[in-house]
C-alpha cells in the first residue's frame, strides 16, 4: 500500500500511530510528540541538529512517570490504554499523521526522574526519538525522483533564462546561441561562464571552450551546470560570455556579447 509523506512543520502537539514489526511482534499504539529531540541536548551531551528529531515518552497517566514533563516542563500524562513506546528492534519502523507518514524510529532512552526501573527496556518513563520525516522530505523526493531534467533548447522559445535551484545534486541548464538563417559558411567563437551574483564552485560549475559551427547550422546549445543546497541566499546570476569570433562579427561591432541567467532560490531564511 501506497503511503505519502507528511509535509507539513506541525507535528508538535499531535498524536501519532505507531505501526510495524519488533521482531514477530505487530506494533500498534498512539504516542504525542511533545518537543523536539535536540532540546535534550544539554541534559545527554548529544549533538541533534535542531528540529530534525520529533520527542516523545511513555506515560502512564501520573506526573510521576511524565519523563518530558520532568525533563523540559511539557506536561503531557499521556493517552491512557492507547500509549505505546517503540520497542527493541523496531528501528526504521514508521509513525503516521493523518495516515502520511510523520516519523522513522531512531532511539530510545531513558531519566532517573521518571523511569520505572533502572534499564532501557521500553519501560513507562522512557523516551523515544523519531526521524522527522517533513524536514527530510525533499531529500526523499530526490533520492526517488532525481531532479528536473532540461532539454537543450532549439528555438529561443524553450531557453529557461530562470531556472529553481536544487536542494540536492545538481541541474543542467543550456544558454542557446542562434542565428535567424542558416550559416553560409564555417565559424567559431570562444565562451566561457562569469560570476554574475553567483560564485563558480558554490553555486555552479565554471566553463568554458571554443565551438564551431559549420556551414548550414543555426545554433549551438551550451550546458551549464547548476549546483544545489539548502542555504537561504538570494537569487543569483550567472553570466555567459562569448568572445573572440572568427568568419564572423558580432552586432554593432561588438567584443564581447553576454546572456545572463538566474538561479532562483526556494530555501527559506529563518
Amino acid at each position: 500500500m501506497r503511503s505519502y509523506l507528511y509535509r507539513s512543520n506541525a507535528e508538535i502537539g499531535q498524536t501519532f500511530t505507531r505501526l510495524g514489526f519488533a521482531g514477530n511482534d505487530l506494533m500498534l499504539g498512539k504516542n504525542t510528540y511533545d518537543a523536539f529531540s535536540d532540546k535534550i541536548n544539554s541534559q545527554y551531551g548529544t549533538h541533534i541538529e535542531a528540529n530534525s528529531q520529533l520527542l516523545y515518552d511513555y506515560d502512564d497517566g501520573t506526573s510521576q512517570h511524565d519523563a518530558i514533563g520532568k525533563l523540559l516542563g511539557i506536561s503531557n500524562l499521556g493517552l491512557g490504554a492507547e500509549e505505546a513506546m517503540s520497542q527493541s528492534g523496531f528501528s526504521g519502523g514508521a509513525t503516521f499523521i493523518d495516515g502520511k507518514v510523520a516519523g522513522i524510529s531512531s532511539f530510545i532512552f531513558r531519566s532517573d526522574l521518571s523511569d520505572v526501573n533502572a534499564v532501557i527496556d521500553s519501560s513507562v518513563g522512557e523516551l523515544g526519538s523519531d526521524a522527522r520525516i517533513s524536514t527530510n522530505a525533499d531529500w526523499i523526493d530526490f533520492a526517488m525522483n532525481g531532479n528536473v531534467i532540461y532539454t537543450a533548447p532549439t528555438v529561443k522559445t524553450q531557453v529557461f533564462t530562470s531556472v529553481t535551484e536544487p536542494n540536492y545534486g545538481s541541474i543542467v541548464n543550456y544558454f542557446l546561441a542562434s542565428f535567424s538563417q542558416p550559416l553560409t559558411n564555417d565559424i567559431s567563437f570562444d565562451y566561457r561562464t562569469v560570476d554574475g551574483t553567483a560564485t563558480a564552485g558554490l553555486d555552479y560549475i565554471a566553463t568554458q571552450g571554443k565551438i564551431t559551427l559549420r556551414a548550414g547550422e543555426d545554433r549551438i546549445a551550451i550546458s551549464v551546470t547548476i549546483l544545489g543546497d539548502k542555504i537561504p541566499e538570494n537569487n543569483e546570476t550567472v553570466i555567459l560570455e562569448v568572445s573572440n569570433p572568427v568568419g564572423w562579427t558580432f552586432p554593432n561591432n561588438a567584443i564581447v556579447i553576454t546572456g545572463t541567467h538566474t538561479i532562483i532560490d526556494n530555501d527559506i531564511f529563518a
